[in-house]
């Protein structure tokens, strides 16, 4: 234990003796992890985005929201002897409103249901922006509806579609949601309303058709007499896949949207949860896989060659300390253990302040400037890699010069 602190002490006055060449590996070492942290986070995000888990089979294969999950009673929506608390109350608010459907195919279907005409389509609604490119294949949506977390099977798709206001006058007074109807033979579910205001910037043109939104039904009638004095507390669910779209930008733009056009003042939306349409499998299997290629080779570049050079010019600078501490009878194994001390410290440091940068400001910057939610990837694993490889090459760098100078 003795000789141990010895060398541990003499070891750290060993690299106060010699700052620069201590910072310049620490520095090395954390852009090694900084920068793989970085590209392991690109390459999920790009790959998720390309190669989409969720595709539906057939249409047993969608999430019918709005219905009454197991055990939960389906709410009772209250008649006010008006036509609909839900149509009057977004008139007041100045928006035209229309249905949202589950439709289960891929192309857009043009029918008539009594007065109105139906374009409906699967998929349609998605959250596009300057942030972030969404795939046509990929469903990004802010469904119709505020609902707990326990209705949600995040591995499905979900589909929606919008038409006009006159069907909603078709309905009974007490009509309440969610309602199956059919059209040509096939069941449709209804499960919001699409409400479009007025004077929405162009940056909002990509979550819906024709610039419209979709708010939900059910919850907003239920609710609707609070609307008009205090704000419910409301929970929105975001649909997305893996690291393409944040909750934070969800937010953001639908509470933007509604206080632009006048419909809400505050937040409308206290909380979104952010849901993948992979499902926990898949994300856990995608957290799971291995690090790529790439990342290897830029961990070698900056931790292996870099170590290596760094720990080689160390000792150039100690010929003489290590000449002299041979002269007065340190044996060759007590400098190559301080020497191995001293790489294992430097490598310790600069993986860890390399995860640090990464987790406090390199991915946090990533995520509000392109918008990606990028989970956390590699964590424990890539910090003991890229410490391990940059000890192992310092360490070796270090004794090769000695064993050259004849020191060893």
């Amino acid at each position: 234990m003795a000789l141990l602190l010895d060398l541990a002490l003499l070891s750290y006055r060993g690299l106060l003796r010699r700052p620069v060449a201590c910072v310049c590996m620490l520095v090395a070492v954390a852009l090694s992890c900084v920068g793989a942290t970085v590209l392991m986070d690109g390459i999920h995000a790009v790959t998720g985005l390309s190669a989409p888990d969720a595709d539906p089979q057939d249409d047993a294969g969608f999430l019918r929201l709005g219905r009454a999950w197991p055990g939960i009673e389906q709410p009772e929506m209250v008649s006010t002897g008006r036509l609909s608390p839900l149509i009057e109350m977004l008139r007041h608010l100045g928006c035209s409103v229309s249905p949202v459907f589950i439709y289960g195919e891929d192309n857009e279907k043009h029918v008539q249901h009594g007065l109105s005409d139906y374009y409906i389509r699967s998929g349609f609604m998605g959250v596009g922006s300057d942030y972030a490119r969404i795939m046509d294949s990929v469903l990004q949506v802010i469904d119709g509806r505020f609902f707990d977390e326990g209705e949600v099977d995040s591995s499905l798709r979900v589909a929606v579609l919008g038409t006009s206001l006159v069907s909603l006058m078709h309905e009974p007074q007490d009509f309440a949601l969610p309602r199956q109807i059919s059209i040509e033979g096939i069941s449709y579910e209804v499960i919001g309303v699409v409400a479009e205001g007025s004077g929405q910037r162009s940056r909002y043109d990509e979550m819906s058709v024709a610039g419209r939104i979709i708010l939900p039904y059910t919850t907003l009638a239920e609710h609707a007499a609070a609307l008009f004095g205090d704000r419910p507390a409301l929970s929105a669910v975001a649909y997305r896949h893996p690291r393409s779209v944040t909750g934070e930008f969800v937010d953001r733009v639908i509470n933007e949207w509604l206080r632009e056009n006048d419909l809400l003042e505050g937040r409308f939306v206290s909380h979104v949860t952010s849901l993948s349409l992979t499902g926990p499998e898949g994300a856990a299997r995608k957290q799971g896989s291995p690090l790529s290629a790439a990342v290897y080779v830029w961990i070698v570049l900056f931790a292996v060659v870099s170590g290596a050079i760094l720990g080689y010019i160390r000792m150039a600078d100690r010929v003489g300390e290590l000449a002299l501490a041979r002269t007065v009878g340190a044996s060759p194994l007590h400098l190559t253990l301080q020497i191995g001390i001293e790489s294992l410290l430097l490598a310790f440091l600069g993986s860890t302040l390399g995860v640090l940068v990464s987790t406090l400001v390199a991915r946090p910057l990533l995520v509000s400037l392109a918008g990606l939610d990028l989970a956390p990837v590699g964590g424990l694993r890539l910090w003991l890699l890229t410490m391990t490889l940059a000890f192992l090459s310092s360490f070796a760098g270090s004794v090769r010069f000695a064993l050259w100078k004849r020191i060893l």
